[in-house]
């Protein structure tokens, strides 16, 4: 095994843990559901940096970085998400 293939299947294996790095921030938002102490404007940047890197890795074929990445996107998106619903139904909807 060559070292950029070891290289590869790590990248690919840390995909299915990247999602792991969000859990807590998304448990805490739906236990506490509010979202006052999240910065919005941290949270949209770093989906804008994500995004565009992900572009930048299809261009390039590489598709074990890209699931990692996407992974790491839904997360951010999931965040977003629960941001604004519990900025809208704050403590959620009864």
């Amino acid at each position: 095994m060559s070292i950029i293939s070891l290289f590869d299947t790590l990248v690919l294996i840390s995909g299915f843990f990247v999602g792991v790095i969000f859990i807590p921030q998304i448990r805490l938002l739906l236990k506490v559901k509010e979202s006052t102490s999240l910065s919005a404007g941290s949270l949209w940047l770093t989906w804008i940096l994500q995004t565009v890197v992900l572009i930048q890795i299809l261009l390039h074929a590489n598709y074990q970085l890209a699931f990692m990445q996407s992974v790491s996107l839904a997360g951010v998106s999931i965040e977003l998400i629960l941001l604004y619903y519990y900025r809208v139904y704050p403590g959620g909807r009864n």
